[in-house]
């Protein structure tokens, strides 16, 4: 998932390279934007599927007062 972390020693600091910062960054980005579209394919589906139950339920009741 993230990149490798390659770290620069320098005295007694440890930097970690701007370019792993970056890659990690947008790998989150990515996994994020995977989920929410994800979470609206779900909510979609979710409510297709309601709106459909709904119209069935409907038509069922008009051939009831028929």
């Amino acid at each position: 998932m993230f990149a490798t972390v390659r770290t620069t020693r320098i005295g007694n600091l440890s930097y970690i390279d701007e370019n792993v910062i970056e890659q990690m960054k947008q790998d989150v980005l990515r996994e994020i934007k995977q989920e929410l579209n994800q979470n609206i394919r779900t909510k979609v589906m979710t409510s297709l599927v309601r709106d459909n139950n709904v119209e069935d339920d409907s038509s069922g009741s008009k051939n009831d007062n028929r």
